[in-house]
């Protein structure tokens, strides 16, 4: 569905919405110096394994929804690694892995920015 500068889910008066499913999705992707990502779901949760060298991430911008979440996990091999973020995306800084490490970083998607904004981080040290 196309960015529609609304909410996913509407509530409109005299309406019980609370039983809405809401819309997941879980993305399991190999190692790619360069990954482009097209959520379109509520939540997508993507699992990067063992990261064998530095990555930089895109985001489409056109389908997500205020609101949605993005959730990326990373696992370093036994070197540390750099993931960057790009076009889409404002971030507090590059994420670096340790050596044999995990993290994971959170952003929801702003309509003021029309960017992913990261909302948490935790990286393993």
């Amino acid at each position: 569905m196309p960015y529609t500068n609304g909410v996913r889910f509407t509530e409109l008066p005299g309406i019980d919405n609370r039983y809405v499913v809401p819309s997941r999705r879980f993305i399991q992707l190999a190692y790619a110096s360069t990954i482009s990502l097209v959520p379109q779901h509520e939540e997508v949760k993507v699992f990067f394994n063992r990261l064998t060298g530095n990555m930089t991430i895109t985001s489409n911008v056109n389908t997500p929804y205020v609101g949605d979440k993005l959730i990326l996990f990373f696992q370093s091999d036994a070197s540390p690694r750099t993931v960057t973020f790009s076009t889409g995306f404002i971030t507090n800084a590059t994420v670096v892995v340790a050596a044999s490490k995990e993290a994971n970083i959170e952003f929801t998607f702003s309509d003021k920015s029309q960017s992913w904004v990261e909302t948490s981080r935790f990286i393993q040290s």
